[in-house]
């Protein structure tokens, strides 16, 4: 394999990567929520009916994957999303519109 293809190859892979990391139901209700306004733990716990250590490995990998970001404040971790284009395709939804016809 050339260069190219390895690079284009390698260009993929990240791209699947973060598909994967889009491609969970329980992160898409985080980032709906962080796409709204910034939360710590405690409050997606609340909204996702989730338990604080399956949240955390939820915004672990959404983290590595560059899509949210955290901020220490005291006690707890205030996440974001970091990533414009999740936040316009949350807001978008372009797969509701074969629903909608």
């Amino acid at each position: 394999m050339d260069d190219a293809v390895q690079e284009e190859r390698r260009g993929l892979r990240s791209q699947a990567r973060l598909f994967r990391a889009l491609g969970h139901e329980s992160r898409l209700v985080i980032l709906v929520h962080l796409a709204e306004d910034e939360c710590c733990v405690c409050d997606l716990t609340e909204v996702t009916g989730l338990d604080q250590s399956t949240v955390s490995k939820h915004l672990a990998l959404l983290s590595s994957n560059g899509i949210v970001d955290g901020e220490r404040r005291g006690h707890h971790v205030y996440y974001h999303v970091i990533a414009p284009w999740v936040t316009e395709l949350l807001r978008t939804r372009p797969w509701a519109r074969e629903e909608e016809e």
